[in-house]
């Protein structure tokens, strides 16, 4: 999703209350920060390659990547990582994963069929920081993502 200049002055905002009380309580807040500052990881395929493996480290359970990809691709993802993800066009508008007519999430595993324009697309990337409902969250996660555009 695009976030306006007032959302982010929200999200700012209310990082730096949640900074402050979190602070108190002797809890570390720079995975929260990255969250909203941290800039989009550029994916760049190499010439007549359909894939594109990147291994990093992500921070408070999202990364968000720009592709640049041509009209009537087909973009997919695979991680065994990966909660869900997102696309936003070159037109900022969602798009949507298995001809769903609602944009939104894509389960892993999904695809964006034939990609409406040519240009650079975002894909946001969403984890979970912990194994289990009861397990501590981690501030960072090392993981593997499989960009498929063909």
């Amino acid at each position: 999703m695009r976030k306006s200049v007032a959302d982010l002055n929200f999200l700012r905002m209310l990082i730096l209350i949640l900074t402050s009380h979190l602070a108190t309580a002797g809890i570390a807040t720079t995975a929260l920060a990255q969250s909203v500052t941290a800039k989009p990881q550029r994916i760049s395929f190499k010439a007549g390659a359909t894939s594109h493996e990147w291994r990093g480290a992500i921070h408070a359970g999202e990364k968000d990547f720009i592709l640049r990809l041509g009209k009537s691709q087909t973009l997919k993802l695979e991680s065994s990582e990966i909660y869900s993800w997102s696309v936003i066009g070159p037109d900022k508008r969602a798009l949507a994963c298995g001809g769903s007519a609602d944009a939104g999430y894509c389960a892993p595993g999904g695809e964006i069929a034939s990609l409406p324009l040519s240009g650079d697309y975002i894909v946001r990337t969403t984890y979970r920081m912990s194994d289990c409902a009861t397990c501590p969250i981690a501030t960072s996660r090392k993981v593997n993502v499989v960009f498929i555009a063909r």
